[in-house]
């Protein structure tokens, strides 16, 4: 099989899935997926890894077609994930092949702040959709995120959203939009209050800021082990619910074509 780094970006699915917050955060918004890919031919657009599109295969879906710029990331996706109703494509998602009033659901999660023409890209989306379909879109919210910055910390994004743009930019290209939020459990909530304001967190940060983030390989181990090892967090932990901007960790879309 082909390696693939887990970048943090690209979410790679752990051997054990407790206490890996990205993958379990991530793995909300397939779960939330779920109930509207029954039955239904599918589109995973940036599809990464593949396991986000083998869950939806697996769970209902009829067929699901996942896609993702990145060759290696498809090659892997062939190579550990293998079923009749699911196929892995390498494509560019503002250049989709695919003909008109394709598919029946479009599921695109923590992507679309990765694309330079988001514009091109909606409209590609729309394109595939069939008549009254469903896309399924979401992106971290930048008001818990990134609050106050011009320029998105993280170097892999291009664009973050706080709620109400992301509400105006969807509007442009949807008949219909309805922005929740991925929230976390008020249990997950002190457990990361807590993570915050530890004197490994306050380190980390602080080397980094100095540019010295390379340095946390040479410091001792309790201050680089996971924080969140033994605290038995899982994806009950995360919810899809109603879009509080001031809590909301993602921002998740359902959106329906004219």
């Amino acid at each position: 099989m082909a390696e693939l780094k887990n970048t943090g970006e690209r979410v790679i699915e752990p051997e054990s899935c407790q206490h890996d917050i990205n993958y379990l955060r991530h793995m909300t918004a397939y779960t939330f997926a779920m109930q509207f890919v029954k039955g239904k031919l599918a589109l995973e657009d940036g599809c990464g890894s593949g396991y986000g599109s083998y869950y939806l295969a697996t769970n209902g879906a009829k067929k699901v077609v996942g896609i993702d710029v990145a060759a290696e990331a498809v090659e892997y996706a062939r190579n550990r994930y293998k079923r009749e109703n699911l196929e892995f494509i390498q494509m560019n998602s503002t250049e989709l092949s695919f003909s008109d009033e394709s598919f029946d659901v479009v599921t695109s999660f923590q992507v679309i702040e990765h694309v330079e023409d988001f514009d091109k890209f909606l409209r590609q989306m729309v394109r595939v959709l069939k008549k009254q379909g469903t896309a399924l879109i979401s992106t971290p919210n930048k008001q818990t995120y990134s609050p106050g910055t011009t320029v998105p910390e993280n170097p892999f994004h291009v664009k973050e959203f706080y709620p109400a743009e992301f509400r105006e930019l969807l509007q442009q290209h949807f008949g219909e939009v309805d922005i929740l939020g991925i929230n976390q459990s008020s249990r997950m909530e002190t457990i990361e209050e807590a993570v915050e304001s530890s004197l490994r967190n306050r380190v980390k940060k602080l080397l980094r800021k100095i540019g010295l983030g390379f340095l946390l390989k040479k410091v001792p181990k309790w201050l680089t082990a996971d924080p969140y090892a033994g605290k038995g967090i899982d994806v009950s932990d995360f919810m899809v619910a109603k879009c509080d901007p001031a809590k909301a960790i993602d921002l998740i879309a359902i959106c329906r074509k004219k």
